[in-house]
């Protein structure tokens, strides 16, 4: 139950960091925006900022997720295993 649970926060965050990713302006816009208005600047700026951090925070939280989930797949034990050849 606990798997499921961590690969549908998994497919959740991914699908929140392609959408973010394709919000983020690219380089050269933000490099444009230089020559505005000091005020207008500032807001992209803040907002570029915010898209970045959420990025990293995401593929942080997604590389941990995919280690929680690899560590919570449930083995078989040694008991197990012999049965497994005798039959």
């Amino acid at each position: 139950m606990g798997i499921y649970f961590c690969f549908s926060i998994i497919i959740i965050a991914c699908i929140l960091q392609v959408l973010i990713v394709l919000v983020q302006n690219s380089k050269e816009v933000v490099l444009a925006a230089n020559f505005t208005s000091a005020g207008q600047s500032m807001g992209i700026r803040k907002t570029a900022d915010f898209l970045e951090k959420s990025t990293w925070t995401l593929a942080a939280a997604i590389l941990i997720l995919c280690v929680v989930a690899t560590a919570s797949i449930p083995r078989g034990t040694v008991q197990d295993i012999r049965e497994l050849k005798t039959d």
